[in-house]
């Protein structure tokens, strides 16, 4: 998603109904991929995320040039960068969402039952 990069973004994914929303992609797409249950996703993500805690220590030395955009595949399929002031907006789509497709899922479910 090109947006304005920096203080105006965060990233939002969904566990279910529940939105995960942070400033750093990697940290949201360690939190889903803890609940979804994918472990070589897991393990990557705490290895990014410790070279990102690392460079940040760093900073202070030496500064680092601006990082390349970020993977087009991150292992998690629904973390979006977003502006902050739309936030809300996107979480009241993102429940709806996912409510529609449990209960389709559980609908399904009934029929086969």
């Amino acid at each position: 998603m090109a947006t304005a990069a920096g203080e105006d973004t965060v990233w939002i994914g969904f566990m279910d109904i529940v939105p995960v929303i942070g400033t750093v992609k990697r940290a949201v797409e360690l939190v889903l991929a803890v609940y979804n249950g994918k472990k070589a996703v897991v393990k990557e993500k705490e290895k990014a995320i410790e070279n990102i805690v690392k460079e940040s220590l760093k900073k202070h030395v030496k500064k680092r040039p601006d990082k390349p955009a970020a993977a087009a595949f991150s292992g998690i399929e629904n973390v979006i960068e977003i502006r902050k002031e739309t936030i809300a907006e996107h979480v009241k789509k993102g429940s709806k969402r996912e409510q529609n497709l449990q209960l389709q899922l559980m609908q399904k479910r009934d029929r086969k039952e």
